[in-house]
């Protein structure tokens, strides 16, 4: 495995050309970003002038009946029509320069990162998992979600096939006759193959516990019994899994609860092992309203060239910028570690 130190001296052109595009993708965002605050003044101040204009003492009585039907029928339908059609207009212009810069800085910092942490995989910023994948894990038993996922990357880690990506789930409801979504989960999704078929078997954080399937829960062993209060398991613990590995398990995720708030699902079915972290946020994502020299300085404000220029400061930030992606790369790493030190246990016996 590379060295992080390593690495930033290979990337460090790269980080810097790609700050200097940064940088001219700002710019072409900027009369965006204006002309949708300015829209949205010119809003605020026709709906604050017809407010206005009822507490001054207009009458609503003196409106006639055919004045009323068009004021509720026509003209506010219209004026909201046009108020979501402008503000979507603006928001779409924004989303593709910043998916323009992902999609850019992810090919050329993110996928050498990634290569060079896992030699054997292939990182695909643009792909994901195949929702009838996701939907074959049985996690959450309600076909209706609405699914994305992308920054897929797939391949070998040592003796097992993997693949892993950014996932966002909603669950869709009807209420009312409106379409709601609320969240299922937004983070990385494992699926790993295992060398032989155990039965089927699930822990889980409690706080997702009323999204999951509706499995049958089991008591902690003894052993475990300290994470009880944090997490619940699914059925007897296959005679395959040692409990050791399951304590692997749960330091992790418990570890992961407490530092970043991360609600986590370790589930075995048909010889797959699926593994899902709600970080509530996506991996891999580098902003256009952050530099890449200076990670506090908002999208409005222009970098200083001398900056861009002094070695020094960009020494510290590349250190920044690469560190960022490397750790959490490293961290996708340390778990294929231990699900591959726990296959080859199960594969033995």
């Amino acid at each position: 495995m590379i060295d992080k130190n390593e690495l930033q001296v290979i990337l460090k052109k790269d980080v810097q050309a790609l700050e200097t595009y940064r940088l001219e993708l700002a710019k072409k965002a900027k009369p965006i970003y204006r002309r949708k605050t300015l829209f949205a003044f010119l809003v605020f101040l026709v709906v604050s002038a017809v407010i206005l204009f009822f507490i001054t003492g207009y009458k609503v009585g003196a409106m006639s009946f055919w004045t009323i039907l068009m004021l509720l029928f026509f003209i506010v339908p219209t004026f909201l029509g046009i108020t979501r059609s402008f503000h979507n207009r603006f928001e779409n212009q924004l989303l593709e320069v910043e998916h323009e810069f992902q999609e850019t800085y992810k090919t050329n910092v993110i996928r050498p990162i990634t290569k060079r942490i896992l030699p054997q995989s292939n990182y695909q910023p643009t792909e994901g998992i195949a929702k009838k994948d996701f939907l074959a894990s049985q996690i959450f038993d309600d076909a209706k979600i609405n699914y994305h996922s992308e920054d897929l990357v797939q391949g070998k880690y040592k003796t097992i096939h993997f693949q892993f990506a950014n996932l966002t789930a909603k669950k869709e409801r009807i209420e009312e006759g409106k379409s709601i979504l609320s969240p299922l989960l937004e983070g990385l999704f494992f699926i790993i193959d295992l060398p032989i078929k155990t039965d089927s078997f699930s822990i889980f954080s409690k706080e997702i516990k009323e999204h999951v399937a509706q499995w049958t829960y089991n008591q902690f062993p003894p052993s475990l019994e300290a994470y009880k209060k944090s997490f619940s398991i699914s059925s007897n613990i296959p005679k395959e899994i040692k409990p050791s590995f399951i304590q692997k398990i749960l330091e992790r995720f418990s570890k992961l609860d407490q530092e970043f708030g991360a609600e986590t699902i370790f589930h075995i079915k048909n010889q797959k092992l699926y593994l899902a972290i709600n970080w509530k946020v996506k991996l891999f994502a580098p902003k256009l309203n952050q530099s890449l020299l200076d990670l506090n300085v908002p999208f409005p404000k222009k970098m200083k060239q001398e900056v861009l220029d002094a070695e020094a400061g960009f020494e510290q930030v590349s250190n920044q910028a690469i560190e960022k992606y490397y750790e959490e790369v490293l961290f996708c790493t340390e778990i294929l570690e231990e699900i591959n030190s726990f296959a080859k246990e199960i594969n033995v016996k």
